[in-house]
């Protein structure tokens, strides 16, 4: 988790267990907040969308959150 960490320049805040992969609660260098979905057995980001941007804007204000 902390090599995904330092790859995504990501700080984690929360973490658990959803459905059998790892859900993240995290903060990206830019100040975005993203909840992430990460297999476990590969180590891949499987899901995520921004929950708020790093001006303070909640993801729905801006229209569509993107997805990964």
């Amino acid at each position: 988790m902390v090599q995904l960490s330092n790859e995504f320049t990501w700080k984690i805040s929360e973490m658990e267990i959803d459905d059998g992969c790892y859900e993240l609660h995290v903060t990206d260098e830019n100040g975005n907040v993203l909840k992430v979905k990460v297999d476990p057995e590969t180590m891949k980001v499987v899901a995520g969308k921004v929950k708020r941007y790093g001006d303070g804007t909640p993801a729905k204000d801006k229209g569509h959150a993107p997805k990964n």
